[in-house]
This record gives C-alpha cells, sequence and structure tokens, in this order.
C-alpha cells in the first residue's frame, strides 16, 4: 500500500514544479530566488519520502519472508514432534526373543538420533523466533512460546533416551538369563 502511493507522490510533485516553473516565468529576480531555494526544499523532502517508502518496504517485506519461513519451519518441527511422540507412545514389547529385542534397541538408537540431531534446528528456530520478537512483538514468539518450544522437545529426548535404555536393559537381562 506505501509503494501504491508513491507513483501519486511523484505526480503531486510534478504538477508542483510545473505550477512553480510557470510562476518563474512572470516573477521578479528577488521572488524567483525565494521559490527556487522552496523548490529545492520541496524536492529533498520527496527524496528522503521516496528512500523512506523504500526502506519500510524493504523491511516489511524482510518480515513477511523471515514470518513465513519461520512458520514453515515451526510447522514442520511440530509435525515431527507430533510422530515422534505417536512412536514413543507405545511401550514397548518384553515377551520377544533376542533379534527382536536387537532390532528395537538398533531402533530407539536411530530415534534417540534424530531426536539429537533436531536439536539444531530447534536452535534455528529459536533464534529465528528471538529475531522476530524483536522486529515485530508478537506473543507467539515471545519468551514463553519459545519456553514451550523447548519443553516439548526436552520432553521427546527424555522419552526417546528412556526407550533406549529400556531396550538396553531388556538386552541385558536376556544375556543374563542365558
Amino acid at each position: 500500500k506505501i509503494c501504491a502511493l508513491e507513483p501519486e507522490g511523484r505526480l503531486k510533485i510534478d504538477l508542483v514544479l510545473m505550477k512553480a516553473d510557470a510562476l518563474l516565468q512572470c516573477i521578479s529576480e528577488e521572488q524567483k530566488h525565494e521559490i527556487l531555494s522552496r523548490l529545492k526544499d520541496v524536492k529533498a523532502m520527496w527524496e528522503e519520502t521516496a528512500i523512506y517508502i523504500t526502506h519500510c518496504h524493504s523491511r516489511i517485506e524482510w518480515v513477511w519472508l523471515h514470518w513465513s519461513e519461520y512458520l514453515k519451519a515451526q510447522d514442520e518441527f511440530y509435525t515431527w514432534l507430533h510422530n515422534m511422540k505417536v512412536t514413543l507412545e507405545p511401550d514397548i514389547e518384553l515377551q520377544l526373543g533376542l533379534k527382536e529385542k536387537q532390532w528395537q534397541l538398533s531402533h530407539a538408537q536411530v530415534l534417540l538420533k534424530d531426536v539429537q540431531n533436531r536439536s539444531s534446528l530447534l536452535d534455528r528456530l529459536l533464534e529465528e523466533a528471538i529475531s522476530l520478537y524483536n522486529r515485530i512483538g508478537d506473543t507467539s514468539v515471545d519468551e514463553d512460546a519459545r519456553e514451550k518450544m523447548k519443553e516439548e522437545y526436552e520432553e521427546i529426548k527424555n522419552e526417546a533416551e528412556v526407550r533406549k535404555i529400556q531396550s538396553e536393559g531388556q538386552i541385558e537381562e536376556q544375556n543374563r538369563c542365558y
């Protein structure tokens, strides 16, 4: 909307310049100096305004782009969190043979590694949230929202660690029995 008004502003400046040019044709030299001085001020103010319009537009685009990218990454992160909750929710099976228990351990290790690898994504999300909060002050990226995101991640990480430890314990128990 800001940029859409720039052509109208240019048109008005051009109109002022045309009127001033017509006025300069029929006035004294002393008055010409006064009008030229004011025209110079008007041109300078318009240039400053045009630069400010561009600056504002750039900032708005930056925020919009970063906000969109943040929301996309946040959505992917929460989808992953949900999928991990669903994966880690059921208890591990206890009455399995050694091979199945080893497979469960391997699967638990893969899940834990995936969780650990997501920590860098979480860090980037949190940094972006801080940047966005500092720019726009939206409560959906404030400290409480960021803390909640960290807590949800830590909860999944703890569940994955517990799953791995339980699987290791089952294999140790199986090995002791035989």
